[in-house]
């Protein structure tokens, strides 16, 4: 059959090539070519190759029926009497668990191989950010750690005078940073330091104020309030106990008749009792109601430590001298009650709160030089 085809195809080229010198017309046939023989050829085989594979195996499926046929017709029928075998089964679910098992390796080894390439992409941005931030710091020298400090020393002076009213501790710092701007032997640090010199003398002339001494004296005259005797209704005077108890001492002569006759009529009138008819007479005062005196002057004095520590001067003040006046109504005449009402009188003079300067503006011509300094030297190294 090979034959006969290219027997056709020569025969026209024969008969193609006796022809051409006698004709004159310019058409030519074109050559078929030996390509579509050879592919038809190929087709051919391949059909036949897949007909013998296809054959083949639904020969080997038809014998695999025929088997399971013949093993279900020999396979002995069970006794219904018979107890049933559960290790077949269990042997069949152990091999299923392991090819399970074996599917399911794999899977966790691709999902931790993904979680380890994932930590390896966060450490290697951990560590591009860990090179930059190095890279900042070895372009830093040291008199950039410095006016840092010098900053930083600024920052906590303003802090400590908004916050905690604190002109002795914001001196110190300001002082401290002044000592390292001046270290640096900069002229363009000349407007910060003039401007720091200026807060400095503000808060040298501000006024202090002790609140640790101030707070500590309020409770020593707290914890001496318990220690005090009560009066009763009757021997309850208006007078008050600073001056009773401590007259002015004259150093001439006439000063001194002036004071013992002073003293020689309070005696007096200490032994004549007037008794008034039109007031009512005050009863006794029970031991319970003496425990609400006490514990109302310690209010007192809390409520005025309440008013230091936040700089309320009025309520300081009214406090001290409530109880003041509730100490000369209700205590008795008598050295501790004295001594507590001069030192409550004296506490009552001090100013708690102050004006404190404004300390921020050093601060703020500081970090805009620093700023500028680190823009000049990241413009050098581009």
């Amino acid at each position: 059959m090979a034959e006969t085809p290219q027997s056709k195809q020569d025969l026209p080229a024969e008969t193609t090539s006796s022809t051409a010198p006698t004709s004159d017309t310019p058409t030519k046939r074109a050559k078929p070519s030996r390509t579509g023989s050879g592919l038809a050829l190929l087709c051919l085989f391949l059909l036949i190759a897949t007909a013998g594979v296809g054959g083949w195996y639904g020969w080997q499926l038809w014998l695999q029926v025929q088997n399971l046929e013949q093993q279900v017709d020999n396979r002995p029928v069970q006794d219904a009497h018979e107890p049933f075998d559960p290790a077949p089964l269990e042997r069949q679910l152990a091999e299923l668990h392991e090819r399970y098992l074996a599917l399911e390796n794999p899977a966790q080894e691709m999902q931790e191989e993904q979680a380890q390439r994932r930590a390896m992409a966060q450490l290697g941005r951990q560590l591009a950010s860990l090179e930059s931030r190095l890279a900042a710091i070895s372009g830093t020298t040291r008199n950039d750690w410095k006016l840092a400090e010098a900053a930083f020393l600024l920052r906590m002076a303003n802090q400590k005078v908004l916050l905690e009213h604190n002109s002795v501790e914001a001196l110190a710092m300001t002082r401290a940073a002044d000592a390292i701007l001046q270290a640096q032997d900069d002229p363009g640090l000349f407007a910060v330091r003039q401007v720091l010199s200026d807060e400095v003398v503000q808060l040298q002339l501000a006024d202090t104020v002790d609140k640790e001494g101030i707070y500590l004296r309020l409770q020593a005259a707290i914890d001496q309030v318990g220690a005090l005797p009560v009066l009763q209704a009757y021997q309850r005077q208006s007078s008050n106990i600073v001056q009773a108890g401590s007259a002015p001492q004259a150093d001439d002569a006439w000063g001194k008749v002036k004071n013992s006759v002073a003293n020689a009529w309070r005696t007096l009138g200490s032994l004549i009792r007037v008794t008034r008819h039109d007031v009512n007479v005050a009863p006794l005062m029970a031991p319970e109601q003496a425990y609400f005196l006490r514990q109302n002057l310690r209010l007192m004095l809390e409520q005025a430590q309440t008013a230091l520590l936040r700089e309320s001067q009025p309520v300081y003040q009214q406090s001290l001298q409530e109880s003041i006046a509730w100490l000369q109504t209700y205590f008795e005449l008598s050295d501790a009650a004295r001594v507590m009402a001069e030192e409550l009188t004296a506490l009552s003079d001090m100013a708690v709160q102050v004006e404190l300067p404004d300390v921020d503006r050093a601060q703020r011509l500081l970090r805009d030089y620093i700023e500028r300094l680190h823009q000049v030297q990241s413009e050098e190294d581009l």
